[in-house]
């Protein structure tokens, strides 16, 4: 596979080094970049959480990473026996496992896991003023400590319309790439959740588009929902999670599946 098979017109694929470089081809496909997440006024991770964490003395470093779930089986749940995508149904049940998040470290302080009315994250709302709330962002969520005590932030972005990935086009992995380039300098790491039917595809095209990065880009999906007993979803996205925000010099596009990550340009 070559930059010719995309065929896209009046595009100059070379150079195009790194995501500050890449408006050529962002701008030669017109897409509503905020038809499938919503644009935010205020950080999604905030300093002062941020310096909460660095206080810890337990606490070596931190990294945020910023989790694209365009849709997948991973996020699916099972209705009369077929599984079907559920907006919230991932993120929620993200949030009910200890080895996603660190419910005593939120709770100490005060961290609220959703935007709500305000826009900010930690707005003290009362119990009926939270209950009406609608999210109008995203969910912020803290692993435990690492093994080399890092505490690693994540927020989970997740697409309006949930992607069907056997009918996945170039369209929407160009949409990934500007969510990846609008959010940039805003984490340190990101992971795309990616149906399996076309989940390589778009491995190589982000690769392609994303040359020069500077951080870590990895593209992970399951082949069984995150919230089935025997999923390959909680392995895959911890250690996305764990290669992502732990430190390590990982600056292309890779793919975690299987406890493996499968880099150097996945073309």
């Amino acid at each position: 596979m070559t930059s010719d098979d995309f065929n896209i017109p009046e595009v100059q694929w070379l150079p195009l080094f790194g995501p500050s470089k890449f408006e050529n081809l962002l701008e030669a496909v017109d897409i509503g970049i905020w038809d499938q997440i919503p644009s935010l006024d205020e950080p999604i991770i905030n300093q002062d959480l941020i310096e909460a964490a660095l206080l810890d003395p337990a606490c070596s470093a931190v990294s945020r990473v910023l989790v694209i779930y365009t849709g997948g089986t991973i996020g699916m749940r099972s209705h009369g026996g077929v599984y079907e995508p559920e907006p919230n149904f991932l993120v929620e049940t993200v949030m009910d496992m200890t080895i996603f998040q660190d419910k005593t470290f939120a709770e100490r302080n005060a961290i609220h896991l959703k935007y709500y009315k305000s826009g900010r994250l930690g707005t003290e709302n009362s119990a009926a003023e939270t209950a009406d709330a609608k999210p109008n962002g995203w969910s912020t969520i803290c692993m435990p400590l690492t093994i080399d005590n890092r505490r690693i932030f994540y927020t989970i972005a997740e697409y309006a319309n949930l992607l069907d990935s056997s009918n996945c086009t170039m369209d929407n992995w160009v949409q990934v790439a500007q969510h990846i380039n609008l959010f940039y300098d805003e984490f340190d790491a990101f992971i795309v959740l990616h149906g399996t039917d076309t989940l390589a595809y778009a491995a190589s095209c982000l690769s392609f588009i994303l040359e020069g990065l500077r951080k870590p880009v990895i593209v992970t999906g399951s082949q069984i929902p995150i919230g089935e007993l025997r999923s390959d979803g909680r392995e895959n996205l911890m250690g996305s999670l764990l290669v992502a925000g732990g430190g390590y010099l990982i600056p292309e596009v890779t793919v975690y599946f299987c406890n493996k990550v499968v880099g150097k340009k996945p073309r």
